[in-house]
């Protein structure tokens, strides 16, 4: 998240929130408006949330992930595949082909 209120306070340009009292998290990350600790620090939970989410989501499904690979990095295919987060590597024409025959099996036909 980019915090842009001194460049724009900078140019002269004054960004006012107006929130209710209870609004402690109102316009937190709106562009101009600045980003106080609170704002940072419920920033951080939602990403720890998001991703304690997507993690168990990764390990109900693919078990033996190792946590070395669930730490933000970008994989290539090869990558992803030799710490277990694919199971193969293929062109739209092989995925297209690997999408048609789960849905046969979902519907009971083969």
């Amino acid at each position: 998240m980019v915090d842009f209120h001194r460049m724009l306070a900078n140019a002269g340009i004054e960004v006012k929130v107006f929130t209710n009292k209870e609004g402690t998290f109102k316009a937190a990350g709106m562009p101009g408006a600045p980003i106080n600790d609170d704002h940072a620090a419920e920033f951080t939970r939602q990403a720890q949330r998001s991703f304690d989410v997507f993690r168990a989501d990764v390990l109900r499904t693919r078990e033996g992930v190792p946590d070395d690979a669930m730490q933000g990095q970008v994989f290539d295919g090869h990558q992803a595949k030799r710490v277990g987060l694919v199971d193969a590597l293929g062109d739209l024409d092989y995925a297209k082909a690997v999408a048609r025959r789960l849905a046969k099996g979902r519907s009971g036909s083969d």
